[in-house]
């Protein structure tokens, strides 16, 4: 077996009164994504993070921010080829790593529900996955009033194949 590592980052801007959707939840909040889809950081840093340990390149190349097709969709369908990807070569995700960085909403109120999400939409054990949270002490542009971001470091496991 062969071991990959990827990495994906995810950054988007939060505005009052639209919905914020985190790890294909929506949690409750004053202030929301902003995205061309539906922003979620937390599938976008996964999708790449995956994407990225294949050797897919990234989400954008697969889904322009340019198509309108992708406008205000669920991300789910990005995470969905990112899995598509991972299954065509037998492979599967050992360890998964997610850091959201916010100062609002905090995060550990949602912990659990997070992880629980991610392990159906992945298909992995909850054991699997670790999700932290980050505050920024409101500082630069990720901060309480202006955004969200999320880093993942997903760890595969895919079989050698011939040569």
């Amino acid at each position: 077996m062969n071991i990959k590592v990827g990495h994906g980052i995810d950054i988007h801007q939060l505005k009052h009164n639209i919905p914020l959707i985190l790890a294909g939840l929506k949690i409750k909040s004053n202030l929301g994504i902003v995205g061309h889809s539906d922003g979620d950081v937390v599938i976008h840093s996964i999708t790449d993070a995956i994407l990225g340990a294949l050797e897919k390149n990234d989400i954008g190349f697969h889904f322009s921010p340019d198509n309108k097709d992708y406008k205000d969709v669920d991300s789910k369908i990005f995470l969905d080829k990112a899995l598509n990807y991972l299954n065509e070569v037998d492979g599967e995700i050992i360890n998964l790593d997610t850091n959201i960085i916010c100062d609002i909403p905090k995060i550990d109120p949602f912990r659990k529900d997070i992880k629980k999400n991610l392990s159906k939409l992945l298909g992995i054990d909850e054991n699997k996955i670790n999700i932290k949270a980050s505050s920024t002490e409101n500082q630069g542009f990720v901060n309480s009033q202006n955004g969200v971001a999320a880093q993942t470091i997903v760890s595969l496991q895919v079989p050698k194949r011939g040569k």
